[in-house]
Parts: C-alpha cells; structure tokens; sequence
C-alpha cells in the first residue's frame, strides 16, 4: 500500500475518532488532539499492514508444503 493511501486512511480514521469523542470531555478542535490521533490512527494503519502481511506469509502456499 502506497504511503498516500495510508495517509489518506489515517485521516479518515481520525476522523471517525474525533467524531466518536464526547465533546464535553475532550477540545475536538485542538490542534494537539488532533495531531496525536492521527499519529495513533497512522501506527494502527502500518501494525494491521505488517500484521496482515505476516499472516499471508505464514500461509502454507499447497497441501504439499
């Protein structure tokens, strides 16, 4: 997955984040919010890439394996 594409994810999740966020509990328009829950969506978004890439080579490729 392209660097772009990740970002473009990372934005929409923090998003969906922010939105799911009491107002009344955190500043939603904070800047610094903002900044470190894209930077957690962001590490989110390249752990399930490894993760998923780990599982895919972990995969027997043939019964014969």
């Amino acid at each position: 997955m392209s660097k772009s594409v990740k970002e473009a994810l990372a934005i929409e999740l923090t998003k969906q984040k922010i939105s799911d966020m009491d107002p009344l509990l955190n500043d939603t328009k904070s800047a610094y919010l903002w900044y470190k829950t894209y930077e957690q969506s962001l590490k989110e978004i390249y752990e399930a890439e490894q993760k998923y890439c780990m599982e895919i080579n972990d995969q027997k490729s043939s019964i014969f394996d």
